[in-house]
């Protein structure tokens, strides 16, 4: 069963500032994605799943052992054939 949990203005702009007891029932939180999916001529607004930044997902992959200009050099050197 669909309920309205809170009504929102449109901006000069189109933009839409999501109601705090919305973002408190997603638990959405700033720098969080939103994905609009369009179902049966309605918009469903929910959390994205790929909602991490880069800098998160960077942050855990292992350490580049070698600097940026040797790795460049190294490919320009591959690329000579």
């Amino acid at each position: 069963m669909s309920q309205v949990v809170d009504i929102a203005p449109v901006g000069e702009k189109g933009q839409v500032t999501i109601p705090r007891q919305v973002r408190n029932l997603l638990e959405i939180k700033p720098g969080d994605r939103i994905a609009f999916i369009s179902k049966d001529k309605e918009i469903v607004m929910r959390k994205s799943k790929t909602s991490q930044r880069l800098s998160e997902i960077l942050s855990r992959g292992k350490p580049i052992p070698e600097s940026s200009v040797s790795f460049q050099r190294k490919l320009r050197k591959e690329w000579r054939l």
